[in-house]
């Protein structure tokens, strides 16, 4: 099986879901792999930071 059709498979069940939910299923899937986030500061990209840090998820930010 490919990488790819692995990660599929671990995540599908994600879509639609909130980001608290997201975050927390890609850790039970992955746990060996931290969940990180890059942000190049565009609005977007503050509205998920903020997100992040509002519901205090175990995420790493990183700017580009």
């Amino acid at each position: 099986m490919k990488s790819a059709d692995i990660i599929f498979e671990k995540t599908s069940s994600l879509h639609g879901q909130s980001v608290a939910a997201v975050v927390n299923g890609l850790r039970s899937a992955f746990p060996d792999l931290n969940v990180v986030f890059s942000t190049s500061l565009s609005l977007e990209d503050q509205a998920i930071t903020h997100m992040l840090a509002t519901e205090k998820l175990p995420v790493r930010i990183f700017t580009l």
